[in-house]
């Protein structure tokens, strides 16, 4: 019998030989994978090994009928279309077919135009449903995709923006507060102020207990500077041994008091000593860089005075 071919997986269950073999000899020749049982519970186990993308069955078998058999294979695939033949027509079946979510319902002696023509339909809502499929799996892999790219984003922004070495931030994040900070203080009118250290003869330091131990060194600093300073303040690791810090709504006096008491605070917890410049914005500086200037000169100010002392900027 020649016809339409279909590339599909169907398991048929029927209990009577001459039927199984007339109908399973046809099925053979036009689709693409064929399983075949005697009964639901031989249907069932097949269905369990092949997961066949459609099912054609018998109602009346023994061991195990084909109403029950398709209850248990709507439990492992819900949305598998089902096809049921019989010889029965009452309405208690009708209704039973109905519940489980049977597709099609056929009558024996089977039609063989109409057996097919309730395939083509099962093969088109196979088709469908299988393109629905690829199109979740398609939207669940691009969020995975873009989840993992937000990741790698946060990552790569946090690499950009805060130092390697000691976790806080870099100068190109100073950069970014520095605006922000200049931007309220002239809004608001506020005052802010900025702190420059450098930790007294790293150099030295290194040289003498190697660099592993300088890096050590920095971390250490930049733990004790985040310790010192309030969570509205910003600190960033400006370049090489040198620290930044912000300090909002702090003028030039209470800016000395935080440094002194960093200074002194590094003095006794470390073997190293610091030189620290204070600097405060005001309206008179045209540009927002004259504030890390001015406490970048107090700072090499207080080196030429000796070092582990804090400097005031005119």
């Amino acid at each position: 019998m020649s016809g339409k071919h279909y590339d599909l997986s169907i398991l048929y269950v029927e209990d009577e030989a001459d039927v199984r073999n007339v109908l399973s000899q046809m099925l053979a020749k036009r689709v693409k994978n064929l399983h075949v049982a005697g009964n639901g519970m031989e249907g069932l186990e097949l269905f369990r090994q092949h997961r066949p993308e459609l099912v054609i069955t018998d109602i009346r078998m023994p061991i195990m009928d084909g109403l029950e058999m398709a209850r248990q294979i709507k439990i492992l695939d819900r949305n598998i279309p089902i096809i049921l033949t019989t010889a029965y027509g009452d309405a208690e079946h009708l209704i039973d077919s109905i519940e489980i979510g049977i597709s099609h319902y056929i009558m024996k002696p089977v039609d063989a135009a109409k057996l097919f023509s309730a395939i083509d339909k099962c093969s088109a809502h196979i088709k469908v449903r299988q393109q629905e499929d690829k199109l979740i799996k398609q939207a669940d892999e691009l969020k995975r995709l873009n989840s993992e790219l937000i990741t790698l984003y946060e990552r790569t922004r946090n690499l950009s923006l805060n130092d390697h070495l000691t976790g806080i931030p870099n100068r190109r994040s100073m950069e970014i507060e520095l605006s922000r900070a200049v931007t309220m203080a002239i809004r608001y009118g506020k005052s802010f102020s900025a702190i420059m250290l450098d930790i007294d003869y790293f150099k030295k330091y290194n040289d003498t207990h190697g660099h592993a131990a300088g890096d050590h060194l920095l971390v250490t600093v930049a733990n004790i500077l985040i310790r010192e300073i309030r969570s509205v303040d910003f600190v960033c690791r400006y370049g090489g041994e040198e620290f930044l810090i912000l300090l909002p709504e702090i003028e030039l006096p209470g800016a000395y008091e935080v440094a002194e008491r960093i200074r002194r605070t590094i003095e006794a917890d470390t073997p190293i000593t610091i030189s620290c410049g204070v600097s405060s914005f005001n309206a008179s500086m045209h540009r927002k860089e004259a504030l890390i200037h001015m406490a970048d000169m107090a700072m090499y100010q207080a080196k030429s005075k000796g070092r582990n002392r804090v400097e005031m900027g005119a």
